[in-house]
């Protein structure tokens, strides 16, 4: 089987929100939730306390806009990253057999067994697969794909693939 997508800013922001979902699910949520708390706390110091705790509430304020910013932020600077080094978009290919994956973008190619792979994710847009922690390929469910299916890849990863984390 073959699979062919891009390796755009656009495919990666999806996995890499798709990634920080499945990794570090608590952070995704709690920075958002700490800035809303913030801001609120810093309103009321302000606006809603007799007397009025102006400084504190303006600190409070600043820091809650740093965490609403922080977790918006974090998949822009991710993918910006992931670009720096070769801005180019690029087409990867992908041979799938039934015992390794080897990647090919152009300008270099690779194999790896399934047994070097972690852990996987099957998402809504795709499929994440980690051939270590915190290092992840991005496979979106919208590429071309010759010799079989969607369906049929993700259940091979699933049958091949021992999540060891």
């Amino acid at each position: 089987m073959t699979i062919a997508y891009e390796f755009s800013p656009r495919s990666l922001r999806t996995g890499m929100a798709a990634h920080l979902l499945h990794r570090h699910i608590i952070t995704r949520f709690l920075t958002p939730a700490l800035g809303i708390i913030f801001v609120l706390s810093g309103l009321f110091q302000i606006f809603g306390k007799e007397p009025p705790n102006t400084s504190f509430g303006v600190i409070l304020l600043m820091l809650g806009i740093f965490y609403l910013i922080l977790s918006k932020r974090r998949v822009s600077t991710a993918v910006k990253n992931a670009f720096k080094a070769n801005p180019n978009e690029r087409v990867i290919s992908l041979s799938v057999s039934d015992s390794s994956l080897t990647f090919d973008d152009g300008e270099s190619t690779g194999t790896s067994p399934f047994s070097a792979f972690v852990d996987f994710k099957i998402c809504k847009n795709g499929l994440l697969l980690y051939p270590q922690k915190q290092i992840f390929y991005w496979i979106p469910d919208t590429s071309e794909i010759e010799g079989g299916t969607w369906q049929e890849f993700t259940e091979l990863v699933s049958s091949k693939i021992t999540r060891k984390i």
